[in-house]
């Protein structure tokens, strides 16, 4: 089982976005991705949608098979701190996913 992979970006104004790409357990070759935006200007869930919707798009495009995003609320504040995601073990971070899912 690989571990996941986390990417966290930030933009000038401040707003971040955390990407989560784990395996699925027993699906070879499938992956979950989660995207969690900490956007510091009010982002309401229409646009967060949008925004998950175009991502979707573009892995299509690129020839990737990728399933209709799902909202599942809002970011979780335990993947802002990428410094404190780093230094936990990777079953602790697969757990978790398995818990948001």
């Amino acid at each position: 089982m690989r571990n996941a992979y986390i990417a966290k970006v930030k933009n000038i104004p401040g707003s971040e976005v955390v990407t989560v790409i784990s395996p699925v357990e027993g699906e070879f070759g499938k992956n979950s991705v989660s995207t969690h935006s900490y956007d510091e200007t009010f982002v309401d869930e229409g646009t967060l949608q949008q925004r998950a919707d175009e991502i979707v798009g573009a892995l299509n495009e690129a020839g990737l098979q990728a399933e209709a995003p799902e909202c599942m609320g809002g970011a979780k504040p335990e993947y802002r701190d990428i410094a404190a995601v780093r230094q936990r073990e990777p079953s602790e971070i697969q757990a978790k996913r398995r818990e948001a899912e």
